[in-house]
């Protein structure tokens, strides 16, 4: 090899390895966040939550949700959850209990519990703000994650008030999507290990995931699972299913 030609190929490492570094951990947050929101959908759900070997509960659902502030379920069953209604406007929620026929303000404490038992609290369900509006990102570098290629970063909160002060992800560099996330508290504890699988492309340039799981590891053997379908986008959606008083209809 000429000198000439080892520093062709010296200038190429270094080119290829500046490539990289560039990568900016910004513009796919960005992407992310545009992948997570729908204009509206409508959809079917299941959720099957483990609290420990043998207990295992299921239950069913219906879903409606406009753009980044409005979402509503309806609990079908068990016959215990039927009629249970939740509804989110912006950063207010309320849930209506029929058997006590009671409209519950969701606030204060209430946002930190497991959403109908779930390791999915409220607040989980309340986050309906960009990434980058409340993180710093920093790509911490690129790898496979079940045989897919991700983007590996970390996500530090700008205002310690934010429910999780740190988080882990790893993003699909296909669809986007965060296939996994590691969610720690400020004191660096992690709380909380989240999945997105059967990612499945609803558009020319837009990804769902039809299954996520989350796992809240400050309790021991406890898991959900929530299965999408017959999920349906961009189609028109009554406003009054958005309405508070909706929740105690008959």
């Amino acid at each position: 090899m000429t000198g000439k030609n080892f520093v062709i190929l010296l200038l190429l490492f270094l080119l290829t390895g500046v490539a990289y570094s560039l990568a900016d951990p910004v513009e796919i947050i960005r992407e992310l966040d545009r992948q997570r929101f729908l204009t509206s959908s409508s959809f079917k759900m299941k959720m099957i939550i483990t609290y420990g070997p043998g207990d295992t509960r299921e239950k069913t659902l219906e879903g409606y949700e406009q753009g980044e502030d409005m979402f509503f379920l309806h609990f079908l069953s068990p016959a215990r959850d039927q009629g249970t209604r939740y509804l989110k406007r912006g950063k207010s929620m309320w849930l209506y209990l029929p058997k006590v026929d009671k409209v519950i303000h969701i606030k204060g404490h209430m946002l930190r519990q497991g959403m109908m038992g779930s390791d999915f609290s409220y607040e989980d369900t309340a986050e309906n703000s960009h990434l980058l509006d409340k993180y710093t990102p920093v790509l911490l570098g690129e790898e496979k994650l079940e045989g897919e290629e991700v983007y590996v970063l970390e996500l530090t909160a700008k205002n310690p008030g934010v429910t999780y002060y740190r988080r882990k992800v790893w993003v699909s560099k296909t669809s986007f999507m965060p296939l996994k996330s590691e969610l720690y508290a400020k004191s660096g504890k992690l709380l909380k290990i989240g999945t997105a699988e059967d990612i499945r492309k609803i558009g020319a340039d837009r990804y769902y995931p039809y299954r996520l799981t989350m796992k809240n590891v400050l309790k021991k053997d406890t898991l959900t699972v929530i299965e999408i379908s017959d999920l349906k986008i961009d189609r028109e959606i009554d406003p009054q299913i958005f309405e508070l008083r909706h929740l105690k209809r008959r």
